[in-house]
Order: C-alpha cells, then structure tokens, then sequence
C-alpha cells in the first residue's frame, strides 16, 4: 500500500491467457475438405481442384463424400448455404487463432460476475503499485473456473470476440454454443491499481461476506490504560478505564478510531501496510485524554500505558469495482 496522498492503494492481479478456439464442426471436416470447399467459395472447380492438388479426382470426390453426406456440399460439388456458413465460420478460427488472442482474468472471483478483460485496457499495468492481491484461485484451476463462467454466461464471450472481429459478428452469434475454448498461460501478469482515499476505503469494509468478497486485514495499535490513585476512590478509577476503554484500538493506517473487536484472517487477500507510527497515535491519545480527563483528574492519577500491535479484519467486495473497469 501506498500513503500518496493519504491513499490506499491495492494492486489487482490479472494473469495473462492466450486464448484457442476450435469447433466440433470443423474438427469433423478436417483440413482437406475446408481446403476444397474454400477453394469452391472463391469459384475454383473441382477441375481445377485436380490440377492444384495434383491429385486424381476420385480421390479428392472420396474425400468430400463426407461433406456432401452432411449437406455441407451438393452433388455437383457446389456450396450449400450450411457449408457457406461453415467457411465463414472457419475463417473466423483461423484469424482468431492466428491472431492469438490474449485475455487477461483475475483469480478472486469465482462465480458468474467474473470478467473476461482485454489486455490492451489502458487501466493495466505492468507495475504494481500498492498491496498485491494474493489469489483465491490458484493457476490450474482457471481453466474450470472459465468453462464453469461459461456455461453460464456466454455474452461475455461474445463481446469478447466481436470486440476484436466485428466483421464475424453473424457467424459469432451462431456457433458461439459450441466453441471449445482452451487456455494456454502466457506467465505475464497485468495489474490494477485501485486508489481510494482512507477514510473511503475503509467505509468500503463490511463486517460481513459475499460471494464477490475479499478479506482484509488491518494493522492495529492496543492501547491499554490502567490507573492508580492514593485520593481518588476505585468507583472513580473504574469510571476512568471505562471511558477510555473505548479508545483503546486505533487504525495504523490513517490513525483512526477502531470501534470494532480485535481479530485476524489466518489467511487474508489483503494485510494493510502500516503507515502511522506508534508516536503519532500518541499524540491523538493525548487529545482524547485532555478531552476525558479534568484538571483535578490529572494531578491526582497515576496512568500505566502499555502498547500492543495486533489486527482487525474486513470484507471487501470488489463487484462494482471489476464492473468499472
């Protein structure tokens, strides 16, 4: 984390995928028979098939029998309006694959409000800047985690890729179904730097958890008063420590009054930096203590102070901020 401008700052991890696209269809046709009716598409006759392939046209009739079987060909080895449709849709692979696309995921959220992100997004960026993320998803896992995306939300898919080829948008929208997609990791990480004023961000916590939520953990200062007095009566001491008692925990962060419990994530995406010294919160505490205590109080108390660092812990829902982005 980062104090700029008294800022926090979390650096969001994106991994970089190289995405393949194949489909079931042109699996099933198979090289040679896309070759022979890409040729058809641009006017080549079977003919000249013959002559470009250097093979006898029996052969290369028997191997198109399975693309006139399936109503990819007609008899006279003329295209069909499904085997137009075929070769644009292979034409669509072979750009998209030859383009190699990139997509950049992250590995917090797992259910359907996760974002498939363009790499050439101008709020990446190379470099961390503030406290990095760690992952709630581990790398193998992706691959599940986008399929299981997926199945349930193919619309981001298709802006995706419409994003990228406008010009294939018809052929898109119909084979999209049954695209089969593959991710291949690029080892390339891209990162968001998230900047929120203190007081905000920590307005952002919540004490409860989501399905879109990160736990937080922030450092935190115990302050612990004990009195002692030979005049004043223990009812009144025991009021002193009552009152004070409930500024006891302060933010490390910004200095703020913590009014929550003292407890900690075992295992948290996010452990605040401190940024306020222990001297620094003293001087807050002394305010406060000129503020609780009278001058009588003060000539006639004996104060103990003791400090101890420890921890409270938030949720951070990150949805509409994967949203904006």
């Amino acid at each position: 984390m980062n104090q700029e401008g008294k800022q926090v700052v979390i650096s969001f991890k994106f991994a970089v995928y190289e995405l393949e696209i194949k489909h079931k269809i042109v699996q099933e046709l198979g090289a040679f028979s896309l070759f022979c009716m890409k040729a058809i598409s641009q006017g080549v006759l079977l003919e000249e098939l013959v002559s470009i392939m250097q093979l006898e046209q029996h052969i290369i009739e028997k191997q198109l029998s399975f693309a006139i079987s399936r109503k990819y060909l007609d008899n006279d080895y003329s295209l069909t309006d499904k085997g137009l449709e075929t070769i644009l849709l292979y034409e669509f692979l072979d750009a998209c694959n030859t383009k190699k696309l990139h997509l950049a995921l992250e590995h917090y959220i797992e259910n359907s409000t996760k974002h498939i992100f363009c790499v050439e997004n101008e709020k990446f960026t190379t470099t961390s800047q503030g406290v990095v993320v760690e992952d709630n998803i581990y790398d193998y896992k992706i691959q599940k985690k986008f399929d299981e995306l997926l199945e349930e939300d193919r619309e981001k898919l298709f802006h995706f890729l419409v994003g990228y080829f406008p010009e294939y948008e018809e052929v898109i929208r119909k084979f999209l179904e049954d695209f089969i997609i593959k991710l291949q990791s690029c080892n390339e990480t891209l990162y968001y730097n998230f900047k929120q004023e203190n007081h905000l961000f920590f307005q952002m916590l919540s004490g409860y958890e989501t399905k879109d939520s990160l736990r937080v953990n922030i450092p935190l200062l115990e302050v612990k008063k004990s009195f002692s007095s030979q005049i004043l009566e223990q009812e009144k001491l025991k009021d002193l420590e009552e009152r004070f008692c409930r500024y006891s925990l302060f933010n490390l962060v910004d200095g703020s009054s913590y009014s929550y419990k003292k407890e900690k994530f075992p295992r948290a995406n996010i452990t605040l930096h401190v940024s306020i010294s222990k001297e620094e919160i003293l001087v807050k505490l002394q305010a406060k203590e000129q503020e609780k205590l009278g001058i009588d109080e003060l000539l006639f108390v004996d104060m103990k102070t003791e400090f101890q660092e420890c921890f409270g812990k938030g949720y951070f829902d990150i949805k509409t901020i994967l949203e904006a982005l």
